[in-house]
C-alpha cells in the first residue's frame, strides 16, 4: 500500500464550455424544448423558421416552419405521446399548434380561450395542460387559466388565478399540484409591480388556492425542482435565491447567489446541483457571461468557468448526455445571437474519468492492484451494458462500484477526500441513467 495521505487527490477534467453549431436565425425570447429522442426543436423569436439541435453532431438543421409566428413570451410543452404544443406569443397570442417530430411537421389546433404571452404552461400528470395568467393586448396581465386536452386537442376553462400575473414560474408537485409563482401584475401599460404571492392549482377541483408567500417580490421568475422535491426560485433581478417546500407550503432564503442574473436560467444537473447562468446584472442592457452552481447539499454557489459570450433572454437545456445547452439570447450590446454553447461533460468523458482516476490511484499505490482490477471490472462491465442500451444493469454496476469505494474509505484505503470526485462522478451517471 502507498500511504493515502501522501496520493494526489484525481480530479475529474474541467467541465468548462464550448461553442458549437450555431442556429440559423439569431433569436431570444424563444423555446427550446427536448425531445424523447433527445434532440432539441428551437422556436420562436421574428422568424418562422424552426430549428433542431442534434446532440449527437453538436449542429442545428432546419425543421421546416411554424403555422404562425410567435414571436416572444410563448410556450412549447412536450406531451406524453412526444409531440409539443406551442401557444401563444407576442405575435400571436391565441394561437396554438403542435410538432411532430415523427413526420416533421407543424399542424394548428385552434385558439387559447385567452390571450397568451408570458403564461405559465405545465402538464399535468394525468398528461394534460394547464396554461395560466399572461398578457394581453396592452400589454396588460390577466387571470384567466384553462386547459388543453391532447385526447381531443381542445382548450376548456378552468378556475381562474386570484391575482394576474405574467412572467410567474410555475412547476408541477410530488402531489399532482401545480405551484404558480411570483409574477408581474401590469396595472397599465409600462406600469406594474412584482408578485411575491403563490397559488396553487389542484386539478381535482380545477381550482386555485393560496399558496405560501415568498420573502421577497419576483417577476421574471425561474425555477428548477431538486431532488428533494423542494423549488428553486430566482428573479427580479436581485442576487438572493429560496427554496419552496411543497411540504409545508413555505419558502425560506438560501445563500446568496455570486453574480445577479436577471433573466437569466437555472437548470437541475444530473448530479442534483444547479446550474445558473447567463442574465443582467444591473437595470437595463447589462449582459454576463457569468455562470456559478449551487449545491444543495452545503448550501453554497460556486463560480464556474464563465460562457463564451455574454447573453440574456436565452434558453438552457439539459441533455440526455449530461451537458447544458445554452442557446441564443441577447449578446450583450450587440442585440441578438445566433450562437450555442454547451457546459459539462458527456457520460463517455464520465465514465473514462473514472476509469482513469482507478488507474492512478493504483499507480500512486493507493490501491493494489487486485483492488484496482476489482474496481475496473466493475466500470468495464457498466460501460458494455451502456454500450448496450441496458442502463438499468448499467447502473447496477456503477452502484456497485461506489458501495466498493465507500468501503475503501471505511477501512481507509481512500481519504474521503480522495474518493470525493470519484463517488460524486459515478453517482451522476446513477442520476441520469435512472438509478
Amino acid at each position: 500500500f502507498g500511504d493515502p495521505l501522501l496520493a494526489e487527490v484525481v480530479l475529474p477534467p474541467s467541465a468548462g464550455w464550448q461553442l458549437t453549431g450555431a442556429m440559423a436565425a439569431p433569436r431570444r425570447d424563444h423555446t427550446a424544448t427536448r425531445l424523447e429522442d433527445g434532440r432539441v426543436l428551437i422556436v420562436g423569436w421574428f422568424t418562422q423558421d424552426a430549428e433542431i439541435y442534434d446532440p449527437t453532431t453538436n449542429t442545428f438543421s432546419s425543421v421546416g416552419t411554424t403555422r404562425f409566428s410567435h414571436g416572444w413570451g410563448h410556450s412549447a410543452t412536450l406531451l406524453e405521446d412526444g409531440t409539443v404544443l406551442i401557444v401563444g406569443g407576442g405575435e400571436n397570442r391565441r394561437a396554438v399548434e403542435l410538432y411532430d417530430p415523427s413526420s416533421g411537421t407543424f399542424a394548428s389546433v385552434g385558439e387559447t380561450l385567452a390571450d397568451r404571452t408570458y403564461h405559465t404552461a405545465t402538464r399535468l400528470a394525468d398528461g394534460r395542460v394547464l396554461l395560466a395568467g399572461g398578457q394581453g393586448v396592452g400589454p396588460v396581465t390577466h387571470a384567466a387559466a384553462e386547459i388543453f386536452d391532447p385526447s381531443t386537442q381542445s382548450f376548456s376553462p378552468t378556475g381562474s388565478l386570484a391575482e394576474e400575473r405574467a412572467t410567474a414560474g410555475a412547476a408541477l408537485l410530488a402531489d399532482g399540484r401545480v405551484v404558480v409563482v411570483g409574477g408581474i401584475h401590469t396595472t397599465s401599460p409600462g406600469q406594474g409591480y412584482g408578485l411575491r404571492t403563490t397559488e396553487l392549482f389542484d386539478p381535482a377541483t380545477g381550482t386555485f388556492s393560496p399558496g405560501g408567500s415568498m420573502t421577497l417580490p419576483r417577476s421574471g421568475v425561474e425555477t428548477a425542482t431538486l431532488l428533494s422535491g423542494d423549488l428553486m426560485v430566482i428573479g427580479g433581478g436581485t442576487q438572493t435565491a429560496e427554496f419552496y417546500d411543497p411540504v409545508t407550503d413555505s419558502f425560506r432564503p438560501i445563500a446568496q447567489m455570486i453574480t445577479p442574473h436577471g433573466s437569466g436560467t437555472l437548470t437541475r444537473m444530473h448530479d442534483g446541483r444547479v446550474l445558473v447562468v447567463g442574465g443582467s446584472v444591473a437595470i437595463g442592457p447589462v449582459t454576463t457571461n457569468a455562470a456559478e452552481v449551487y449545491d444543495p447539499q452545503t448550501d453554497q454557489f460556486t463560480a464556474v468557468t464563465g460562457m463564451n459570450e455574454a447573453r440574456q433572454q436565452h434558453t438552457a437545456t439539459l441533455l440526455d448526455d449530461g451537458r447544458v445547452l445554452v442557446v441564443g439570447g441577447v449578446a450583450g450590446g450587440s442585440g441578438e445571437t445566433s450562437t450555442a454553447e454547451f457546459y459539462g461533460l458527456t457520460a463517455d468523458q464520465r465514465m473514462s474519468y473514472l476509469a482513469s482516476a482507478v488507474d492512478e490511484y493504483v499507480q500512486q499505490g493507493v490501491l493494489t492492484a487486485q483492488q484496482g482490477k476489482q474496481l475496473s471490472a466493475r466500470l468495464e462491465r457498466s460501460q458494455l451494458r451502456f454500450d448496450a442500451g441496458r442502463y438499468r444493469q448499467a447502473v447496477n454496476q456503477l452502484a456497485g462500484f461506489v458501495r466498493k469505494v465507500e468501503s475503501y474509505i471505511r477501512s481507509g484505503v481512500f481519504t474521503a477526500e480522495q474518493a470525493a470526485p470519484v463517488v460524486l462522478t459515478a453517482e451522476s451517471l446513477i442520476v441520469q441513467f435512472g438509478g
